[in-house]
């Protein structure tokens, strides 16, 4: 595919841009190009689709990215130094950071669950994970209206209460917790954009014991010399459909 480094006019694509690359040796010099032509792609995709391209949105270039990879003449390491260019334009040549976009506005768990699945593909994560956080997501939505407020209002407080009340009063397991934990961690970082400070200090669900996967050599002797549970062991190998030639012998290990 051939791309077009230059404007209609016969002028450098954002020349500032390329310039300011060449000056700080971000990249090399004959790539210099090719990565102002796809952030005037970017800002082309932007404009039809009227999104504010003069701040650094993760989501409207994720969809961008998107679009790219659907592209069956793009190579996959064309769409890399598609993401790379963005990165440089946004948070090196206009030194903005990550997080500061603005969220979408969501009134009610349908429009909230709806924009948790579209950022989830654009993650590309797999079905079953978005199937567990759109679970918790709609639990937490439901406990937000038991509890007399709007969805709109949550914040890392109700996040806390949330999990706390898993641990407290569901008594649901650890795996379980941290499970819920991730999901509205999500939630709350990439679709309402809103600080979760302090959730350390949620009330967190207590670990099982762990049980030993296998018995230790002192453990086996004393199995062996029980004269009970040898012959009861003896008797499930003379069973088994192991070979003949394993045999146990009283106070030993098996051996062939």
């Amino acid at each position: 595919m051939a791309i077009r480094t230059y404007g209609s006019n016969g002028q450098s694509i954002l020349p500032d841009f390329q310039k300011y690359l060449s000056q700080k040796s971000l990249a090399p010099a004959n790539r210099i190009s090719y990565l102002a032509h796809w952030v005037c792609r970017y800002l082309s995709y932007a404009n039809d689709r009227e999104i504010d391209a003069t701040q650094y949105n993760e989501i409207a270039i994720l969809g961008f990215m998107e679009v790219l990879r659907r592209d069956r003449v793009l190579q996959d390491w064309q769409v890399k130094q598609a993401d790379e260019a963005l990165k440089l334009y946004y948070l090196h040549y206009h030194g903005q950071k990550k997080g500061n976009e603005i969220a979408p506005e969501v009134s009610n768990a349908s429009e909230l669950t709806a924009e948790m699945i579209r950022i989830i593909r654009l993650k590309h994560y797999s079905y079953s994970t978005e199937s567990t956080y759109i679970q918790w997501v709609e639990r937490f939505a439901a406990h937000i209206k038991k509890s007399g407020k709007e969805l709109d209002s949550a914040n890392a407080d109700d996040l806390k209460l949330f999990l706390s009340h898993l641990a407290l009063k569901r008594r649901v397991s650890s795996s379980t917790q941290n499970q819920a934990f991730n999901a509205l961690l999500f939630m709350f970082r990439h679709v309402l954009k809103r600080p979760v400070d302090g959730i350390e200090t949620a009330v967190r669900a207590k670990r099982g014991p762990k049980l030993p996967v296998v018995l230790n050599v002192d453990e086996v002797k004393l199995l062996f010399d029980n004269d009970d549970l040898h012959s009861c062991f003896k008797r499930l190998v003379e069973c088994s459909p192991k070979p003949s030639r394993y045999v146990i012998s009283h106070r030993q290990a098996i051996s062939s």
